[in-house]
């Protein structure tokens, strides 16, 4: 454990090379949710900062990259909330975490909203940041929830590749799970369905939107359920999966499930998963992978899965249950 000082995150005066949040966050202590998220950041950092978390590009790409390291400030402070021993290296995952004499590894990553000038980039909040948090360039409806799924999906294949890096270059253990931890952070009031399922189930399972069914009086309601979208179009109008955790084949099954959470310190969800678990993380655990998770490992009354009875799919999870 470290016993030096660990060095002020927010010294470095704002440049344009600068995450617009960095700014915003430091500059803005009149502001009372502002000046929470900061000291929260502050005292995290020490704590993360003594036990020798941090890689040694830390500090100098907090001011760059302020949402990313924000996120894994978030994720160590989840999982040692939970029990997990963690420890870091300066050239492999982010954590190797430890808990009951059982090791996972852990990979961070923020959605970014992709290239501004591409058809599918997702919008972005202004910049800088004002206070009611206007939006840039954001497509609505069905547009805007397929290109919210492949800047999910873009997320979770970098670190695959890094992940198969990591195996190649024997920085890893192949028997001990994997985990991904994935933040929308960066993605504008995110209009996937987060109220009853987390919107990244929606890209690593083939689970689509809601729909109901009436009689032909329109009077009752005969059916309701999930339509299956096993994969989206991107701008080459090429499919991309969004089945990778339901097929054994698809080159997912290292992965063994993604620690999700869709809030943070600028966007407050009023997702259910906010009220069951008063953490707002899930995992979504991958029924295909290798190196299995046991339900409850991580966290209580967090987990998701989805499984398949015939042609039915279900969603499930350790608080309730859900079919399409």
């Amino acid at each position: 454990m470290k016993t030096d000082k660990p060095p002020d995150l927010f010294a470095f005066e704002p440049t344009l090379k600068c995450d617009p949040w960095y700014g915003h966050v430091r500059d803005n202590a009149g502001d009372s949710q502002v000046r929470q998220v900061r000291q929260w950041i502050q005292e995290t950092w020490e704590w993360y900062y003594g036990l020798g978390l941090n890689d040694s590009h830390f500090v100098k790409q907090f001011p760059l990259n302020f949402c990313s390291r924000w996120w894994e400030l978030k994720v160590a402070s989840f999982l040692n909330a939970q029990g997990f021993h963690l420890h870091s290296n300066n050239d492999g995952p982010d954590l190797i975490c430890e808990k009951d004499g059982k090791k996972i590894y852990v990979e961070d990553v923020v959605c970014g909203p992709g290239n501004d000038e591409s058809p599918d980039y997702v919008g972005r909040i202004s910049d800088p940041p004002p206070a009611e948090g206007r939006l840039h360039s954001v497509k609505d409806g069905l547009e805007r929830e397929r290109i919210e799924l492949l800047r999910f999906t873009t997320a979770i294949d970098a670190k695959v590749m890094q992940y198969l890096k990591f195996l190649q270059d024997g920085k890893i253990d192949p028997k001990i799970p994997y985990v991904i931890a994935l933040c929308p952070i960066l993605i504008p009031e995110t209009r996937l369905d987060e109220y009853y399922i987390p919107g990244v189930l929606n890209a690593v399972y083939p689970i689509g939107g809601e729909y109901w069914a009436f009689d032909r009086d329109g009077m009752r309601s005969v059916d309701v359920g999930r339509s299956l979208r096993p994969s989206v179009l991107n701008k080459n109008e090429s499919e991309v999966s969004t089945s990778i955790f339901h097929e054994p084949d698809s080159g997912y099954s290292g992965i063994s499930g993604i620690l999700y959470n869709q809030d943070d310190f600028k966007r407050f969800s009023n997702s259910i998963n906010a009220d069951v678990n008063n953490h707002q993380f899930v995992f979504v655990h991958n029924v295909s992978a290798i190196n299995k998770i046991d339900i409850g490992f991580i966290g209580m009354s967090m987990d998701y899965w989805v499984q398949q009875d015939k042609d039915v799919f279900r969603i499930r999870n350790n608080i309730k249950e859900n079919s399409n």
